[in-house]
């Protein structure tokens, strides 16, 4: 049983982007150490959030790769294209849609961690929508949208965005929605 709660504990703290670095054979403790430098990746993440919310299209352009695609995970069947420029498969179409939708809006890192070539964030988009916002005119409602992203890293650029929106959850805070 102490084995499995431990597997449990490694799995969590590697999740959490701790790093273990040691565990003695005899009393079964684990020393745990805070990753020393942010990597590489996660900077490069980190530096899309902030071209992002500033909607710096040029940044954008600078971090990803020329063949980046972006999928939405929550899809069945995967589309190419979206009904909407704020789910725009276009990073810079969609940066320019959201900003004009929900204009002032913040964007909060929640959780990040990597492993590999891969980072995944946790990320809350909020703000008030005096655009027009997935086919709904201007609510001045307060909108929240939660993001579970995992981007794929190649040759220090992004070359992929896996994530899934709250979808149902934005469309309920529109009044589109009843539940």
């Amino acid at each position: 049983m102490s084995h499995v709660f431990n597997s449990i504990v490694s799995i969590s703290l590697l999740a959490s982007g701790l790093c273990i670095s040691g565990e003695s054979s005899s009393s079964k403790t684990t020393t745990v150490e805070a990753p020393s430098t942010i990597s590489t990746q996660t900077a490069l993440v980190q530096q899309f959030f902030n071209a992002y919310s500033s909607n710096n299209v040029s940044e954008l352009s600078q971090i990803m790769a020329k063949d980046y695609s972006i999928e939405n995970a929550s899809d069945i069947h995967e589309i190419t294209y979206s009904k909407y420029s704020e789910m725009s498969k276009n990073i810079k179409v969609r940066a320019s849609a959201m900003h004009k939708a929900l204009p002032n809006f913040s964007l909060d890192v929640k959780e990040v961690f990597s492993n590999g070539n891969k980072v995944f964030a946790k990320t809350v988009i909020s703000g008030l929508q005096k655009g027009q916002f997935l086919g709904t005119v201007p609510s001045n409602k307060p909108i929240h949208i939660h993001i579970y992203s995992v981007f794929t890293i190649k040759n220090d650029k992004i070359v992929k965005i896996s994530e899934m929106w709250n979808e149902l959850s934005i469309m309920k805070q529109l009044g589109c929605v009843v539940l």
